[in-house]
């Protein structure tokens, strides 16, 4: 049986004291991504797209 993390798709905000907002991160091959975009800026956006999943999974960033 594969563990839920190595198979899941994980999400999630964390806070960015530089900027004073959080910012939108995805979990993947153990590292943390951060995947903040014009496009995508916030969680309420991320959740609205016709399919979070798919963006999560080909959405671009930088490692925390």
């Amino acid at each position: 049986m594969t563990a839920a993390y190595e198979t899941g798709t994980f999400f999630g905000r964390v806070w960015c004291a530089n900027i004073g907002r959080p910012n939108l991160v995805t979990l993947g091959e153990g590292q943390l991504v951060d995947i903040t975009s014009k496009a995508v800026p916030t969680m309420r956006d991320l959740l609205d797209l016709d399919d979070p999943v798919a963006h999560l999974r080909s959405a671009q960033g930088w490692v925390i």
